[in-house]
């Protein structure tokens, strides 16, 4: 199977890199989040091997989208860590059934429900939070949740947003 980069819809500029393109990048000791949205042996295989190629270089995190994929994504991957990436917190307990490391959560949901991040905690998992469109007001609930990680649209925009939050003076 070959895997090709892909251009991102409505940006020419911006190409989403192969799999072993993103291996290949440079990113010190952070680690690498792979969202895996297909499951089937081609795929799996692929990744079977480059997992195997990056033994011990560094932490390679796979983004499962059902319970099932996670089950099917141990048995090839037994040691990569594994993040939810829920359709809906109700899935919050299935997938750390399944043996999730951690669970993905958007902060609109927080901001709606701030318990949930209790929730993941309390089924084992750790919290990922993933911050769209940059808004002040799901920033403040994501940040109130004390999440393991947080995983934003615009990184550039959020440190920036940050470094301004933390000048301002504290409300008495």
């Amino acid at each position: 199977v070959q895997f090709r980069g892909l251009t991102l819809y409505g940006a020419p500029a911006e190409r989403v890199p192969t799999l072993e393109e993103a291996l290949a990048l440079e990113t010190g000791a952070r680690p690498l989040l792979l969202d895996i949205k297909e499951d089937n042996a081609p795929v799996r295989a692929a990744l079977a091997r480059a997992l195997a190629r990056q033994a011990g270089e560094r932490a390679i995190w796979l983004g499962v989208r059902s319970e099932a994929q996670a089950r099917a994504l141990r048995a090839f991957a037994p040691r990569a860590p594994q993040v939810a990436f829920i359709r809906r917190p109700r899935e919050i307990e299935s997938f750390a059934r399944a043996g999730v490391e951690a669970i993905r959560l958007h902060a609109r949901w927080l901001s709606a429900e701030p318990r949930l991040a209790a929730r993941v905690r309390s089924a084992g998992a750790r919290l990922l939070v993933v911050l769209e469109n940059n808004d002040p007001r799901t920033r403040e609930s994501a940040l109130a949740a004390s999440p393991d990680a947080l995983l934003a649209d615009d990184v550039v925009a959020l440190f920036a947003a940050l470094k301004r939050d933390s000048a301002k003076p504290p409300i008495p």
